[in-house]
């Protein structure tokens, strides 16, 4: 996951406690959907860890937001701001599929 942001991809994290089925199959059909674009290093994962008292965090290098519901519209104004600034953004693997 580290090495994902490192080459500025995002993390989208939930828990499975705190988001119900519908919640889940959202963020799914939304990475589903992100990967076959040019922003394609999106990854969704359950948390096992600690609470981190939201349903879902959203990562990339140096960013944060916790979100109460799958609100696709500031996971995608995230994935806008904060897609590729990181480290070694050009670095990683290439778009499936090329």
């Amino acid at each position: 996951m580290i090495h994902n942001m490192e080459h500025g991809g995002v993390i989208i994290w939930y828990q499975p406690a705190k988001l119900d089925a519908a919640g889940v199959t959202t963020l799914k059909d939304f990475v589903n959907q992100q990967v076959t674009t040019e922003r394609f290093k999106v990854i969704l994962t359950p948390w096992s860890g600690a609470d981190f008292g939201h349903p879902i965090a959203v990562t990339a290098w140096d960013w944060l937001l916790y979100l109460d519901r799958a609100d696709l519209d500031q996971v995608g104004t995230f994935i806008n701001a904060h897609y590729g600034d990181a480290p070694d953004p050009f670095g990683g693997p290439a778009k499936p599929g090329t």
